[in-house]
């Protein structure tokens, strides 16, 4: 890579940002991953029981 190029992965790109989290997430204990995961699926859950509430319009 010349002087002129630049690196994506550098710091100070949003590529270089996203890729350093990626790299983060990746370190996290197992733990940590499920809790997330719990979290979502509980989220998800949420979101599903409102789509599917009846509506007082009728």
């Amino acid at each position: 890579m010349t002087g002129d190029e630049r690196d994506p992965f550098e710091a100070g790109t949003w590529e270089g940002a996203v890729r350093a989290r990626l790299l983060e997430e990746a370190r996290w204990p197992l733990s940590r991953k499920l809790e997330w995961l719990e979290e979502a699926q509980q989220l998800a859950r949420e979101i599903q029981t409102i789509r599917e509430k009846p509506t007082d319009e009728s």
